[in-house]
């Protein structure tokens, strides 16, 4: 049985959210992925400045740093809407976030990551990536990969 999954991401350069519509089927040695949509969609201008700034240390209060998540959320449920446009609607979303400050091994802020419930998005949407990255032997599983897997805190 194939499930439709949409894949969010966004780098450092801050231009926009990656997005993928894939059909999923198969297991294991049989898994097959098949690209229905993907696309780019670019940051508001406004909101690109504020997460670059955010990324080159700018000061930001947590409430401004709550604000800037929310309205990261916001863009990456509208990229997930956007890439189903005419096609079967997806069942989850795999979403990696906006990273706006890492400093590698312990600290990285996420934005938008653990926001894409009600009312940004009615899709479930696994965001556990940090939790697998130090896993051994296979670090940074996919999200939708390891959906029902094992039990995970909201937060």
């Amino acid at each position: 049985m194939a499930m439709l999954v949409i894949g969010l991401m966004s780098g450092t350069s801050v231009d926009g959210i990656d997005a993928a519509l894939v059909e999923i089927s198969g297991s294991t040695i049989d898994l097959q992925v098949k690209l229905l949509a993907g696309e780019t969609f670019p940051y508001p201008g406004v909101l690109r400045e504020k997460i670059l700034a955010v990324c080159g240390g700018a000061p930001l209060s947590v409430a401004a740093l709550a604000e800037l998540d929310d309205a990261i959320a916001h863009q990456f449920a509208q990229a997930a809407l956007f890439i189903q446009t005419g096609l079967p609607p997806a069942v989850l979303i795999g979403s990696h976030g906006q990273t706006v400050f890492h400093r590698p091994p312990k600290w990285r802020i996420k934005n938008g990551e653990s926001r894409m419930e009600p009312p940004h998005s009615p899709l479930p949407t696994p965001h556990s990536r940090s939790a697998d990255a130090p896993r051994k032997p296979t670090p940074r599983l996919a999200a939708v990969f390891n959906w029902g897997a094992e039990p995970r805190s909201p937060i």
